[in-house]
């Protein structure tokens, strides 16, 4: 469980998003929230953790959600061309995981050097084409249907790690997870990380994501199975959401 995982880092700026996206892995239809925004302060603590460190992290990924959507995105990205700016020898990549929301400030910054992700949509859950976009159901837990499950995936394997309003997960789908399971994070520092806490944490998690399984189906319906009904139903209750 190496290649990508503690190397490159999704971050979560906000769970805000201009789409709602049946199977959504950030769990933004599923799940609503009106909090997990970042603060500056804690771009700026992430920034100069990652310094302290040295730069432990080849790729960060700004991702939401829909991280344009983040009232200070401007702001957040001449952060990291600051960040970026410190050694010019040393090559960290800045992307952006967009949806297209706002394609001329994505334009802008990856003009100063950011990469992209992502292919953007133009609709929910619709491509260029208005053909139905199918993701494999985040929300269809393996354990519903006593079948195996795998202890980490694609995502982590090829996308790493994610760091989001609460701290360090082992991947985005955990992250977003989180919120509904109230997981806590494996680290909230880049010096707590380790791959032991990360396999540890796929050990909890996996059991419940259906986004690694290799039994599943795309689908463009939203599909969720009896333990993540009864999660959200709970979710919504806390929160008082209808």
């Amino acid at each position: 469980m190496t290649n990508a995982l503690l190397t490159t880092v999704e971050f979560c700026l906000t769970y805000d998003c201009n789409l709602r996206c049946n199977n959504c892995t950030s769990l933004v239809s599923q799940a609503p929230c009106n909090y997990g925004t970042l603060t500056i302060e804690t771009v700026q603590a992430f920034i100069d953790d990652c310094i302290t460190n040295k730069d432990p992290f080849s790729a960060i990924v700004l991702h939401g959600g829909e991280p344009t959507m983040h009232p200070e995105f401007s702001t957040i990205c001449d952060m990291f061309l600051k960040y970026l700016a410190r050694e010019k020898d040393k090559r960290v990549d800045v992307n952006i995981c967009t949806n297209g929301n706002d394609r001329k400030i994505v334009s802008y910054y990856c003009r100063k050097g950011f990469g992209l992700s992502s292919s953007p949509k133009i609709a929910n859950n619709v491509d260029a084409n208005g053909n139905l976009l199918a993701y494999f159901p985040i929300n269809e837990s393996a354990i519903d249907e006593g079948k195996p499950y795998p202890v980490g995936c694609e995502i982590s394997r090829h996308c790493g790690i994610c760091y989001n309003y609460l701290g360090f997960f082992a991947c985005s789908p955990a992250a977003a997870m989180a919120r509904v399971f109230e997981y806590t994070p494996v680290a909230h520092t880049i010096s707590e990380l380790s791959i032991g806490k990360m396999e540890e944490s796929f050990i909890q998690v996996c059991r419940h994501c259906g986004r690694g399984r290799t039994d599943t189906i795309k689908k463009t319906e939203q599909s969720s199975s009896k333990t993540w009904l009864s999660a959200l139903d709970d979710y919504k209750k806390r929160h008082n959401l209808p």
